[in-house]
């Protein structure tokens, strides 16, 4: 039922603004702060890049930022068809600033985008 219902989402966040969709369903009881997909997301960066990164085989550079794309290869991300710009969305959004998102330039003059949290760190950075 949560993939359905995040699959519903993910299509009818095309045609309305997904804020819009998020406020009605918590408004009438159907969504719940825990059944919040941005929350879900949210919870998984938390758990990413303070104490998982490693286990997943992300590589954290000695600032302890990750690449979003290499995020996004990561079966909850890819399912989800979660696209990076939810995800830059969601650290700018997070009541305590809990990430911190930035770009940089690859040697092509591609624009690549990394995230870091910014407090609560168990994961050593190489």
């Amino acid at each position: 039922m949560k993939i359905l219902f995040e699959d519903l989402i993910n299509t009818y966040s095309q045609n309305f603004p997904l804020e819009r969709i998020q406020k009605k369903m918590q408004k009438s009881g159907y969504l719940k702060r825990d059944h919040d997909p941005d929350v879900r997301i949210s919870k998984n960066l938390s758990y990413l890049l303070k104490h998982g990164a490693h286990k997943e085989g992300l590589k954290i550079d000695k600032e302890g930022f990750v690449r979003i794309d290499d995020i996004l290869q990561l079966e909850f991300y890819r399912n989800r068809r979660i696209p990076a710009e939810r995800i830059k969305k969601i650290a700018g959004t997070t009541e305590f600033r809990r990430y911190q998102v930035k770009t940089e330039t690859d040697q092509n003059g591609n624009p690549v985008d990394y995230i870091r949290a910014t407090e609560g760190h168990t994961l050593k950075v190489s």
